[in-house]
């Protein structure tokens, strides 16, 4: 049986790309193609068959890496590969903190990203334009921050979302009601996940935190 890919991306174009890459490298792989990553998480749960899951690191709706973590969550043995256009390099021990077994610049080129794809079904990391196993990496820097808590990203639902960007706004309660034809205490409710997923308790710290996993 071949390999099952997810690739996860909000612009078309580079998902049929992928696509397109992947299939002349590998002709017996059953890909799936996703532009919404929460709409990827709802369904995983029942599709337990993928081999690989290939996501961009800047998605409008959800952060790759916090993508990364909450797949972990669900299937802690389905390798992720994130993937960006943009010219930053990312820390390894952020990379494999978020559970993703690795990271490629769109700009790396074809045969980079295939080098990646067969590192990662391989059940190796791909750091750096590099393959290494597992053993090699010092484990305990990436899975911890300093203060000794599990480094993880959060995972907030599409409605989440909504609510954080009407906070950084500057939107109040009843405004966030109002806007999104909830109740106030729906909107409370909500509001009381992103400061525990967060890990703040003030709304300019929520902010402040979520620029920082760039949420928002």
């Amino acid at each position: 049986m071949g390999n099952k890919f997810a690739l996860v991306d909000d612009h078309q174009m580079v998902l049929d790309g992928l696509a397109s890459l992947i299939g002349a490298e590998m002709p017996d792989a059953e890909i799936m193609v996703w532009a919404d990553p929460h709409l990827f998480l709802e369904t995983l749960s029942a599709q337990r068959d993928y081999t690989l899951v290939i996501s961009d690191l800047f998605l409008n709706k959800m952060n790759g890496l916090a993508l990364s973590s909450a797949i972990r969550g669900r299937m802690s043995n389905l390798p992720v590969l994130l993937i960006s256009g943009h010219e930053e390099t990312l820390p390894t021990e952020t990379i494999i903190a978020s559970g993703a077994m690795g990271f490629v610049s769109k700009k790396d080129g074809n045969q980079t990203l295939i080098a990646a794809i067969h590192a990662a079904l391989a059940g190796k990391f791909f750091l750096q334009g590099e393959a290494l196993e597992r053993n090699a990496l010092d484990m305990s820097e990436c899975m911890v921050r300093p203060d000794g808590d599990e480094f993880r990203y959060p995972a907030l639902t599409a409605r989440q979302l909504e609510i954080l960007k009407l906070i950084a706004g500057g939107a109040a309660n009843r405004e966030i009601a109002s806007t999104l034809a909830i109740s106030e205490n729906t909107v409370k409710s909500h509001i009381k996940v992103l400061f525990s997923e967060l890990n703040v308790n003030k709304r300019a710290a929520c902010v402040r935190q979520a620029r920082v996993y760039g949420l928002i």
